[in-house]
């Protein structure tokens, strides 16, 4: 998790990325210590950027959650509780 105020961006729409849904896999160490529980592994959507380099950390949409590679597990079909900010930055429909 990041700062109390994390940014929020909206999806991107220049065919330079796409969307991924990921979330926590289980038993990850937290920053304040704790072992990650199923109330900490919402599905967020995450902007990937298409070609051959992957990026080190990914933000989600909605800023709340930073990944690196093994922490997180894509998913490939929908599960999972999914974070409502996300979605709406992602549909369009969250405002300012």
């Amino acid at each position: 998790m990041t700062d109390a105020h994390p940014a929020r961006t909206s999806a991107p729409a220049d065919g330079t990325t796409r969307l991924v849904a990921a979330r926590l896999r289980p038993g990850i160490l937290l920053p304040s210590g704790r072992i990650t529980g199923e109330t900490d592994r919402i599905v967020h959507l995450f902007p990937l950027p298409l070609g051959a380099a992957r990026p080190d950390r990914l933000t989600s949409l909605c800023g709340e959650l930073v990944i690196t590679p093994g922490i997180a597990e894509v998913l490939t079909r929908l599960g999972g509780m999914p974070c409502a900010a996300c979605l709406a930055l992602a549909t369009g429909v969250a405002s300012g």
